[in-house]
């Protein structure tokens, strides 16, 4: 597992290819097509044969179409399930699982039993596109690819590649059915959508082929899909068979256009759509994933593509309303798939490909190519050396910080500020706002409100679903007292046919508080929500969040107020207000960062200790609670708050809770200096005061030991009002000074009014204006004479301990 930690990218690899990439990708939108003989042969090609050559000889023809086959398998659907695919496996000798929702552990474990059982071992597939937490529980979900789309630049998403292969081959996946290469023209698809990188073609062939590389330099087996192209459908091929009516011009230089770029760049597989595509093959009714023309014709001569065919999934109504079992698997073996992705029927399809192979219709010879181009995949993918999957510390492997970072990091690049009237974005001037949050779409203070109230005071509202019955005269009220709200969207859709879940009531309440309001609006929605806002103008800030999670929350509340800059771009266009490519970037960073610990250089498995010690201290009663912030470079990487603000254990503390200065001065001026004067070995702990302050030789503090007097131990009052010796009535005598009984005075009571007409200050003792003769500021439009700091230090000197 060593090789799984480490995360130093090795840049060199990428920069290696990027003069590949870019060779082949023309800025034209046109690209042509271009001959086979420049492809990029797929990594698997260049395996020796040995192991193939070995495995093949031991398979019968069932054997061998048996290897085309890979079916579905749950790990959330208990023992049964589990008995009823190695029933399968031990009977038909399949190729492949692919594996859909559960949890990581139970997968890896019932990967293991199948493995066991099965004479070959099995190609194990996943459909990941944004990561495992697409299928299964306790993992990380990255951005889906419509917010990728956002990001400028491809390099991070290089790396999530990587990471993604690299959780994957730790639960035992060899394949990923990714990426989404379909340019996402039709924003009514209903099925592509936020799946797509987008609509521009060099953007979604950039971005395709960055998380190919990072993917098969892992050595996992991608497949760019849905070829020919599924971006501009308006209907659902789970349920019926769309169909793309472009002719043949068009869909060269636009939708066939990231697949050509794939194959030319060395892809090693391929997922072929159930779309009808008349330019492509007149026949009637007929699936591109059942076509000869299309599969072999187009796929294999014409693009001269040497990889992995999968089909999409055959239990998709698109095609299986329309054949039996056997003659779906026939009519996807006869068009020239390698891999048959859930057949209905195993049996039925073996028997059924085998029929045609003993009447001729489909050649021995087409068969054994098909297998052995399998077994070379496999090879490639380690199963030559199969090792079962090390169940200990999954979770732990899967949920590393250092692939939490780049999920962050992913986020914090797509963020798109899409208007910024007067530059509002980031906030300045908090002494001048009045700022109240408002989320539409919750009913409690989520993550995004609480990441707003650590930057300043902010005054929360939350609206529910029923917003109809919220009147805006109402809401108007509420917030008269703020110059400024910020707003959210939540519990979106991302679906168009469900309006991507914002009610048209609370369409109509936002652009009315913008109307009265300076409003900064963040959309935590897909972008094509923005066109359903008639006046989205009339914002002074407005960003799109494109996903609606903790994570783009959190960020999104740190865009607001300039912890991080923005800088995503619209993937998408949004009818004729909104153009892909619009985004403003700010560039400017003027608040702290809340990030994790290896943002800023830290290993998170250090800050374990913290917690210890801050439950250590509450348990012996050091102290009732305690709030701790850890930053560097600007970046906060520990905030935490523990146990409560007394022992009477009412009012726990919480991380907006702000503490007087006297409470962080020793620890934010004096401590770090102390410790930068131990370092330089410029302070010895252990030494005396008099050591440093000679004058105390002669003093009661002259013995004090530097470490007593940093942990308080050393016997010096707490504290002594210096300021009662400046008012004409007080005793200056000292024994009042050093009395701990003494009330404290204020040195303001209300406004205009210092102390009480009773009591006045010695002349010349303070002034109202800051001078050089009054250089000391005490309180707000009080500033002290200079000539008390020597005072001061008398007194502190002769102090009783």
């Amino acid at each position: 597992m060593n090789n799984f930690s480490n995360r130093s990218f090795r840049f060199f690899t990428f920069l290696a290819l990027v003069p590949v990439i870019f060779l082949s990708i023309s800025f034209n939108p046109a690209i042509p097509r271009r001959e086979k003989s420049y492809s990029i042969d797929p990594p698997f090609l260049d395996s020796t044969s040995g192991w193939v050559d070995s495995v093949f000889s031991l398979l019968s023809l069932n054997d061998q179409i048996a290897q085309m086959l890979m079916i579905a398998a749950y790990s959330n659907r208990g023992p049964e399930h589990e008995e009823e695919i190695i029933d399968i496996i031990e009977k038909n000798h399949i190729g492949g699982i692919i594996f859909f929702q559960g949890g990581p552990v139970r997968q890896a474990a019932m990967t293991n039993h199948f493995q066991a059982v099965s004479q070959i071992p099995l190609m194990v597939a996943m459909d990941a596109e944004w990561g495992l937490g697409m299928r299964l529980d306790s993992t990380l979900s990255y951005p889906r690819q419509m917010m990728l789309g956002a990001i400028r630049g491809d390099s991070l998403i290089y790396e999530m590649g990587r990471d993604i292969a690299l959780q994957l081959k730790r639960i035992g996946v060899h394949v990923n059915f990714a990426p989404v290469v379909d340019i996402n023209n039709n924003p009514a698809n209903p099925v592509i959508n936020s799946r797509s990188f987008g609509e521009r073609i060099e953007n979604v062939v950039q971005k395709g082929l960055a998380y190919i590389n990072g993917m098969q330099d892992n050595h996992l087996l991608c497949s760019a899909k849905h070829f020919p192209g599924h971006g501009d459908t308006d209907s659902d091929s789970h349920y019926t068979l769309p169909v793309i009516t472009h002719d043949r011009n068009h869909l060269e230089n636009t939708e066939l256009v990231p697949f050509r770029e794939c194959i030319l760049n060395g892809i090693t597989g391929m997922m072929v759509a159930h779309l009808h595509v008349p330019s492509l093959d007149s026949t009637p009714g007929c699936a591109s994933s059942l076509s000869g023309k299309i599969i072999h014709g187009l796929l294999r001569e014409e693009l001269g593509f040497k990889g992995l065919i999968f089909t999409d999934a055959l239990n998709m109504k698109a095609v299986s309303d329309r054949y039996d079992p056997g003659e779906l698997a026939l009519q996807a073996v006869l068009a020239g798939n390698d891999i048959l992705v859930m057949p209905p029927d195993v049996r039925d399809a073996i028997r059924s490909i085998r029929r045609e192979v003993r009447r001729g219709t489909i050649s021995r010879n087409e068969i054994e190519q098909r297998c052995k181009r399998i077994l070379l995949a496999k090879k490639w993918v380690g199963l030559d050396h199969y090792q079962p999957v090390d169940i200990e510390g999954i979770y732990d492997d899967l949920n590393d910080n250092n692939f939490k970072l780049l999920q962050n990091e992913l986020i914090e690049n797509a963020l798109t500020l899409v208007s910024n009237e007067r530059n509002l974005v980031p906030l300045r001037r908090l002494d001048t706002l009045k700022i109240a949050s408002l989320v539409f779409g919750s009913d409690t203070m989520n993550n995004f409100q609480q990441y707003l109230e650590l930057y300043t005071d902010v005054h929360h509202f939350q609206l529910p679903d029923n917003t109809h019955e919220i009147g805006i005269d109402t809401l108007l009220k509420l917030l008269e007292p703020f110059n400024l709200v910020i707003a959210g969207i939540h519990n979106t859709d991302m679906r168009v046919s469900r309006n991507y879940g914002i009610a048209d009531e609370t369409i109509q309440l936002i652009e009315q508080i913008a109307f009265h309001k300076d409003l900064i609006l963040n959309v935590f929605a897909n972008p094509y929500s923005l066109g359903r806002f008639v006046h989205p103008g009339q914002f002074k800030g407005l960003i799109t969040g494109y996903e609606d999670n903790p994570l783009t929350q959190c960020f999104a509340a740190q865009l607001v107020f300039g912890g991080i800059p923005a800088s995503g771009k619209l993937p998408v266009s949004v009818r004729q207000m909104l153009k892909e490519g619009d985004g403003i970037v700010t560039g400017e960073i003027i608040r702290m960062k809340y990030s994790l610990p290896e943002a800023a250089g830290i290993d998170s498995r250090l800050l374990y200790r913290i917690d210890s010690i801050a439950l250590d201290g509450i348990h012996v009663k050091a102290f009732p609670g305690c709030q701790i912030l850890a930053a560097r470079n600007g970046i906060v990487f520990y905030h935490r708050s523990f146990g409560y603000h007394t022992y009477a254990r009412k009012h726990p503390v919480c991380l907006t809770d702000i503490y007087d200065v006297a409470s962080v001065s020793k620890i934010t001026g004096t401590l770090p200096s102390i410790i930068r004067l131990v370092d330089r070995g410029l302070i010895n702990l252990d030494g005396k005061l008099s050591n440093y302050l000679p004058l105390l030789d002669t003093s009661d503090k002259g013995e004090l030991i530097m470490k007593d007097i940093l942990t308080h131990c050393s016997g010096l009052r707490a504290w002594i009002p210096f300021y009662y010796r400046t008012l004409e009535t007080m005793d200056p005598d000292d024994s009042l000074i050093s009395n701990k009984l003494t009330p404290r005075y204020p040195f303001r009571l209300s406004e205009g009014t210092y102390l009480n007409k009773n009591i006045q200050y010695i002349k010349d003792a303070y002034s109202k204006e800051f001078s050089e003769d009054f250089p000391y500021q005490v309180a707000e439009d009080l500033f002290m004479n200079r000539i008390y700091r020597d005072s001061i230090n008398h007194w502190i000197y002769n102090s009783q301990l």
